[in-house]
């Protein structure tokens, strides 16, 4: 049986007693790992949380969150971090060749979306748009009659999720190919793009 939960968005609390539950069974996150709204949450404490999660053995399903800190960057950021604080910046600025760059690149400064790219993009791959487990189809705000209208080929009707979710994780990795294509020759510009690339 599989153990699952959705929308963590950075509760560190949330996320040690949901890898402690039932440590011998599956977990699954079903996305947005990160970007609490609580105003009491420090970056500190989501970086945490994110790395706790990342260093688990969880099944990890793509959030729009999530996907905001990838290179792919579908669409802005959203954290409520800017600029990391200078004693911050000090302790990652040489932490990954990424960081170093985005360093040298704003003249000194970290971001704190630069540090979620940083985090999350080495886990790409381990990340999926849909898992199958226990005869249910998982992803993060399911999938409707619309979106396979858009996917001819996607065999909803099967009625056999494994296959669905096989499909979808293969055409999301189809499109993030061919989107990072497109974007590698393209010469346009999104906001933190001189980092994001």
């Amino acid at each position: 049986m599989a153990i699952i939960i959705s929308d963590i968005h950075a509760d560190i609390k949330k996320a040690q007693a949901f890898l402690s539950f039932k440590p011998d069974a599956e977990h699954i996150f079903l996305g947005d790992l990160i970007d609490s709204r609580d105003p009491k949450v420090t970056f500190e404490e989501e970086l945490a949380c994110l790395e706790l999660i990342l260093a688990s053995d969880a099944t990890l399903i793509w959030g729009n969150h999530d996907l905001a800190y990838t290179r792919l960057r579908p669409w802005g950021a959203f954290t409520r971090f800017q600029v990391l604080p200078q004693e911050l910046t000090n302790q990652y600025k040489d932490s990954s060749d990424y960081l170093r760059s985005c360093y040298q690149e704003t003249g000194g400064d970290l971001y704190a979306v630069q540090l979620f790219i940083d985090r999350i993009q080495p886990h790409f791959e381990r990340f999926k748009a849909a898992h199958a487990v226990d005869g249910w189809l998982c992803t993060h705000s399911g999938l409707s009659k619309a979106v396979t209208k858009e996917l001819p080929d996607c065999p909803m009707d099967s009625g056999d999720p494994a296959k669905v979710a096989a499909y979808l994780n293969e055409e999301f990795l189809r499109e993030s190919r061919k989107y990072k294509s497109r974007k590698a020759a393209s010469t346009w510009n999104t906001e933190w793009a001189h980092c994001s690339q």
